[in-house]
């Protein structure tokens, strides 16, 4: 039995004052019901046993109104009594059993050495306000037994939470359901590496909807968590998600483990793995992953970072990684941000985030990766530094939106602590509607395509101020959309690097007379001659045209014209045969070679080029002549 709990002094006072009053020397209550002491003059007087019944009533209105609540009872596992059953008054302290409006609390008691044997089960539906796990020797566990079509409900849960250097392991077996309404938290505060396990493994569902909560995984310096979703279905809804996101003080490694069936998730923010914490989100085996914004519509965008170095240090680093190959994967992100570090590092010390998949989708409106923000150290040198992956398998696609994607933004720094974002298909679709970029001059960026399609629906593959670092197109598709106004190349890179690969035109736009497109600038010193890595697909219904290597400059245009108009693309060689020929006419001379290496003449309106191949530098005009572009 309990007190009767006012929240109000006003009321309790007006209840016991009516008591004392009438003769009633106590009153107490438990939940439910109410025992009422009261004590009578030995001869009966209307007047006092009128006052006792007006004492009652003030009593029970002070109970019943909302201004009075039943205090709510914290109860802490024994397991003394003759079961495991939640249900056994005998197990807990007090004795009695949690309910709706209360805490249970799991001790080192009577822990297991094992995350499948139960110590402590519910038989039927069970709902508590807060779930808390408190054990703290290693290889020992708390097991919660479910039963398969039983539902554990718990407002808060924690699992840890304990100030100093405890391991707590917790499991639930037995098939049935966990869901928490608000926080969950795993995790202790130690002042040293301290990993403690969240295992629900042995369940067929957790459900988490809290729109507004948050999933905290290692809450504190040096603490770091794995945690192991149900077998079968998992569906969370919640405001943020923070995986091993708090240790900035020694290296850590931790898991976060997806359910082989479903998994839904519906978060506003998903961060994984800051300060030195090295985290992988992957799956136990076969499954599903679908994510969202927390109001779990595809108008709704969660947004993701992986791999955050936030803190100093002497040669530290933070790394996410989001494995997902094999898995079929349906994802809406609005920015996901890849690589981060900042703070004033001694040594090198970097922020990595990986994405792989190869089933599935991925649509991400803005990518930012390899993006570093710190400054430089007291010796003046420059030491934070950020990688940034994606890989896009065979069955993968990826849709960039109008963000587009920046491979690197660094500061500062030299090329010992450069920072990279790397784009590699590898068989996969990527499918972009803006630019692929690099947003600083320092730093690396990299594409390489080996097999599958990279469509440009919009933008640029960096730009000539800033083209990107290395290009390696082994085989595939190159889809682009031409603009005979553009003054900016497809594809600029310094290192270019093709083979077996078709450039597709989608769209052409404001050609109705023959024109050169640049589409792809490179280094040429640095990469020797690409040409014969690109062939062209046929091009759109109404257009002609070809491509034309200019290998000394490191450009490749396509000359295109409307159909119906015939044109060449020629290339001068000032000779004929043996002998010197420097006149350029029309018709007569074949001193120009054609895309294919035939001699052949001019013919306006011809596209021409010259370079130092020629055999003779000379040219004489000898008749008006009239290409579209030299």
């Amino acid at each position: 039995m309990r007190k009767i709990t006012a929240r109000t002094n006003v009321q309790w006072r007006a209840a016991t004052l009516g008591a004392r009053f009438a003769g009633i020397t106590s009153f107490v209550a438990k939940r439910n019901h109410f025992i009422v002491k009261i004590t009578m003059k030995t001869t009966f007087k209307p007047f006092v046993f009128s006052a006792c019944r007006i004492a009652l009533a003030v009593i029970l209105f002070a109970v019943a109104s909302a201004d009075i609540a039943f205090a709510q009872t914290t109860y802490l596992w024994t397991g003394a009594g003759a079961d495991i059953n939640w249900a056994t008054t005998g197990n807990w302290s007090p004795a009695g059993s949690p309910g709706a409006a209360d805490t249970a609390v799991f001790g080192g008691a009577t822990t297991t050495g094992d995350p499948t044997t139960a110590n402590n089960a519910i038989t039927a539906d069970m709902t508590v306000a807060s779930l808390i796990y408190t054990n703290t020797d290693s290889d020992l566990w708390n097991v919660t037994g479910v039963p398969f079509g039983v539902t554990l409900t718990a407002g808060n849960m924690t699992v840890g939470g304990l100030a100093g250097n405890f391991v707590t392991d917790v499991a639930m077996t037995d098939g049935g359901t966990l869901m928490v309404q608000g926080d969950l938290t795993v995790g202790n505060l130690p002042t040293s590496n301290e990993k403690s396990t969240l295992d629900l493994s042995g369940l067929s569902n957790f459900v988490y909807n809290a729109s507004t909560g948050t999933i905290n995984l290692g809450p504190a310096n040096y603490s770091y968590t794995d945690v192991i979703l149900s077998a079968v279905s998992n569906n969370i809804t919640a405001g943020t998600i923070n995986d091993n996101y708090s240790n900035t003080s020694s290296s850590s490694t931790g898991t976060f483990t997806f359910g082989i069936g479903t998994n839904i998730v519906n978060v506003g923010t998903f961060n994984v793995a800051a300060g030195r914490n090295t985290t992988t989100v992957q799956f136990a085996g076969e499954g599903g992953l679908r994510i969202r914004g927390v109001n779990g519509t595809d108008d709704s965008l969660a947004n993701m970072t992986l791999g955050y170095h936030n803190t100093s240090g002497s040669g530290s680093h933070a790394a996410g990684t989001l494995s997902l190959n094999g898995i079929p994967v349906d994802i809406r992100l609005g920015t996901l941000t890849l690589g981060r570090s900042d703070h004033t590092p001694t040594k090198t010390s970097y922020g990595s985030g990986t994405v792989s998949f190869d089933t599935g989708t991925v649509f991400v409106n803005t990518v930012l990766m390899a993006i570093t923000t710190g400054t430089t150290a007291s010796s003046g040198t420059y030491y934070s530094q950020g990688i940034g992956t994606i890989n896009v398998g065979a069955n993968g696609t990826l849709i960039i939106g109008s963000g587009g994607i920046s491979l690197v933004n660094q500061i500062a720094g030299t090329s010992a602590t450069a920072s990279t974002g790397a784009l590699n298909i590898n068989g996969g679709t990527v499918i972009c509607s803006n630019s692929i970029v690099k947003t600083s001059t320092v730093g690396t960026g990299t594409v390489a395509m080996s097999g599958g399609n990279l469509d440009m629906v919009a933008g640029t593959i960096g730009t000539a101020d800033n083209p990107i670092d290395t290009v390696t197109l082994s085989s595939g598709n190159l889809h682009l959309n031409v603009d005979g106004n553009a003054t900016e190349a497809n594809l600029n890179a310094n290192a270019l690097s093709a083979g077996g690969m078709t450039i597709t035109i989608d769209s052409v736009a404001n050609v109705t007379v023959p024109t050169t497109i640049h589409l792809i600038n490179y280094d040429a010193s640095a990469s020797g001659d690409q040409f014969g890595g690109f062939t062209l697909a046929p091009l759109p219904a109404g257009y002609t045209g070809s491509l034309v290597d200019h290998p000394t400059s490191g450009t490749i245009d396509l000359t295109i014209s409307p159909a119906g108009i015939s044109v060449a693309s020629l290339l001068w060689v000032g000779a004929t045969g043996g002998t010197l020929n420097g006149n350029w006419d029309i018709g007569s001379t074949a001193n120009w070679l054609d895309t294919n290496g035939t001699p052949t003449t001019y013919a306006d309106p011809d596209f021409v080029h010259f370079d130092d191949s020629a055999s003779n530098a000379t040219v004489a005009l000898s008749a008006s002549v009239a290409p579209p572009a030299v």
